[in-house]
């Protein structure tokens, strides 16, 4: 009964976090400069991909590896293709993500810690991009 009981909580909760985040491709502009870029792939297999690009980079960076969602947080640990960003951890608040606030033309706010870029929360505004 336990099982059971513990099988249905995980199923209602992983389609929660789906209604809240969908898979696909997202951009995301930092609110306070609008100079910092990343572009977001969500796959159905739990892997993603990240593109990072900031005025302090000579060019973006591209990342793949494996995300996360658990209640409203979203964690991906990526790898990199740069001499300059080898690993990156990225946390994102998506409390104020669901289908229609990112199909906005602002996008919906969220707070990111990009651990490559510092340990403060960045606001980004994310847009569903497909």
């Amino acid at each position: 009964m336990k099982s059971l009981l513990l099988t249905l909580v995980l199923v209602i909760s992983t389609q929660v976090n789906a209604a809240q985040v969908e898979l696909g491709k997202y951009k995301a502009v930092d609110v306070n400069t609008k100079a910092i870029h990343a572009d977001l792939v969500l796959r159905a297999d739990a892997t993603t991909s990240i593109t990072i690009n900031t005025p302090d980079l000579p060019k973006p960076i591209p990342c793949e590896g494996t995300y996360t969602l658990v209640g409203n947080e979203f964690s991906a640990n990526v790898k990199c293709k740069s001499t300059l960003l080898d690993r990156a951890n990225v946390k994102i608040d998506v409390t104020n993500v669901n289908p229609q606030s990112v199909r906005t033309e602002a996008g919906a706010e969220v707070s990111v810690v990009i651990d490559a870029l510092g340990d403060d929360a960045m606001k980004f505004m994310l847009k569903k991009a497909d």
